[in-house]
Protein backbone atom coordinates (compact mmCIF):
# COMPACT_ATOMS: atom_id res chain seq x y z
CA UNK A 1 0.00 0.00 0.00
CA UNK A 2 1.51 3.39 -1.23
CA UNK A 3 1.99 6.14 1.65
CA UNK A 4 -0.88 8.37 -0.20
CA UNK A 5 -3.27 5.57 -0.18
CA UNK A 6 -2.47 5.22 3.72
CA UNK A 7 -3.35 8.84 3.95
CA UNK A 8 -6.13 8.84 2.39
CA UNK A 9 -8.07 5.96 4.13
CA UNK A 10 -6.18 7.83 7.74
CA UNK A 11 -8.60 10.69 6.32
CA UNK A 12 -11.70 8.76 5.54
CA UNK A 13 -11.53 7.18 8.80
CA UNK A 14 -11.00 10.85 11.16
CA UNK A 15 -13.91 12.12 8.86
CA UNK A 16 -15.80 8.83 9.50
CA UNK A 17 -15.77 8.68 12.76
CA UNK A 18 -16.05 12.08 13.69
CA UNK A 19 -12.43 12.69 15.25
CA UNK A 20 -12.15 15.99 13.04
CA UNK A 21 -14.79 17.49 10.48
CA UNK A 22 -13.73 17.94 6.27
CA UNK A 23 -12.80 21.59 7.25
CA UNK A 24 -10.66 20.61 10.01
CA UNK A 25 -8.64 17.82 7.77
CA UNK A 26 -8.90 20.24 4.60
CA UNK A 27 -6.90 23.12 7.08
CA UNK A 28 -4.44 20.24 8.14
CA UNK A 29 -3.48 19.45 5.34
CA UNK A 30 -3.09 22.56 3.66
CA UNK A 31 -0.92 23.84 6.27
CA UNK A 32 1.30 20.96 7.06
CA UNK A 33 4.77 21.93 6.24
CA UNK A 34 6.08 18.42 5.75
CA UNK A 35 3.43 17.36 3.00
CA UNK A 36 5.13 18.16 -0.73
CA UNK A 37 3.13 20.17 -3.36
CA UNK A 38 2.23 17.04 -4.95
CA UNK A 39 1.01 15.17 -1.97
CA UNK A 40 -0.66 18.27 -0.76
CA UNK A 41 -2.56 18.17 -4.31
CA UNK A 42 -3.82 14.78 -4.20
CA UNK A 43 -5.13 15.04 -0.82
CA UNK A 44 -6.23 18.35 -1.33
CA UNK A 45 -8.35 17.08 -4.52
CA UNK A 46 -9.37 14.11 -2.53
CA UNK A 47 -11.01 15.69 0.47
CA UNK A 48 -12.54 17.75 -2.24
CA UNK A 49 -14.15 14.75 -4.15
CA UNK A 50 -15.03 12.74 -1.27
CA UNK A 51 -15.56 14.55 1.66
CA UNK A 52 -16.98 17.90 0.47
CA UNK A 53 -20.27 18.59 2.45
CA UNK A 54 -21.82 21.38 4.18
CA UNK A 55 -19.61 22.60 6.29
CA UNK A 56 -16.55 22.50 4.31
CA UNK A 57 -18.74 24.30 1.04
CA UNK A 58 -19.22 27.33 3.74
CA UNK A 59 -15.73 27.82 5.00
CA UNK A 60 -14.56 27.93 1.16
CA UNK A 61 -17.41 29.88 0.28
CA UNK A 62 -16.21 32.37 3.67
CA UNK A 63 -12.61 32.13 2.62
CA UNK A 64 -12.52 32.16 -0.92
CA UNK A 65 -15.96 33.23 -2.63
CA UNK A 66 -16.37 29.42 -3.94
CA UNK A 67 -20.10 28.78 -4.51
CA UNK A 68 -21.10 25.60 -5.97
CA UNK A 69 -24.01 26.82 -7.86
CA UNK A 70 -21.36 28.99 -10.20
CA UNK A 71 -17.77 27.88 -10.04
CA UNK A 72 -16.05 24.39 -11.05
CA UNK A 73 -13.40 24.24 -9.06
CA UNK A 74 -9.81 22.65 -9.71
CA UNK A 75 -6.84 22.20 -7.35
CA UNK A 76 -3.20 22.84 -9.42
CA UNK A 77 0.11 20.84 -8.99
CA UNK A 78 0.82 22.71 -5.73
CA UNK A 79 -2.33 22.17 -3.99
CA UNK A 80 -3.99 25.46 -4.63
CA UNK A 81 -7.61 25.82 -5.20
CA UNK A 82 -8.95 28.06 -8.68
CA UNK A 83 -12.39 28.43 -9.63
Amino acid sequence: MTTLKRRKQAIDKLIGHGQMTSVQVYEAVTTFPQFNDNTKADLVSYIIKQHMDEELEMHLNETMGYDAGLHRMQVDHQGNISF
